[in-house]
């Protein structure tokens, strides 16, 4: 889930930079590069991105705001009041309620104004990480299917020596000569061990049987 929602924090990005672009020139809406939209990106991821990304600006805040007076107290100063927290904390409630505001309307404006040049070239480095991220999530699916094939075979070996076990503490030596040779049951009517395990091979050593 950490992968999908990844990428979903980068093409949102995009989207806002796009939409940016829009705002600088109109060929931009012409270029089919910065015209199509990013999928999996409705209203509703949106505004559980935007939530996230607000969540994480505040702790961030609340953490600054924490070194910031263990600074003073170790300088013997008085420590910043409450209320200087509190207001960088409205800050970013206002920053966020822009941001909702924006949504769609194709619109978008950056706290400080780039070129276009600088936001084609921070475009394509998030192409460049959406293409990383989208791999990484299919490496990590196709490690996941590698693994349960792994634990299958093991316990299919693991059934296969529990049958063998079986053999070996049910039926006397004597007995067990004749069902096994060159991994095949030769007496088929000996106590009906050929009906009851009829495609399993020994598996334990010579020395055991």
């Amino acid at each position: 889930m950490a992968h999908k929602h990844q990428v979903r924090q980068l093409k949102y990005e995009r989207m806002k930079l796009r939409h940016v672009l829009f705002g600088i020139d109109k060929k931009y809406k012409k270029n089919k590069k910065y015209a199509e939209d990013e999928s999996d990106v409705d209203e509703e991821t949106l505004v559980d991105i935007e939530e996230k990304m607000k969540e994480k600006e505040k702790e961030k805040a609340e953490k600054k705001f924490a070194k910031e007076n263990e600074k003073l107290a170790a300088d013997d100063k008085k420590p910043q009041d409450d209320s200087v927290l509190q207001e960088r904390l409205e800050e970013i409630d206002t920053e966020f309620e822009r941001l909702a505001k924006e949504r769609g309307t194709g619109k978008a404006s950056l706290k400080r104004e780039r070129p276009a040049e600088k936001i084609e070239e921070a475009i394509d480095k998030l192409d460049e990480k959406i293409t990383t991220a989208k791999l990484q999530m299919v490496d990590r699916e196709a490690g996941k299917e590698i693994a349960l094939g792994t634990r299958s075979a093991s316990f299919c070996s693991l059934v296969l020596l529990l049958m063998d076990l079986i053999l070996l503490i049910s039926f006397p030596r004597t007995v067990r000569s004749t069902i096994w040779i060159q991994g095949k049951a030769t007496d088929v009517t000996s106590f009906g061990v050929a009906r009851l395990f009829p495609n399993v091979s020994p598996t334990l050593s010579s020395s055991l049987y």
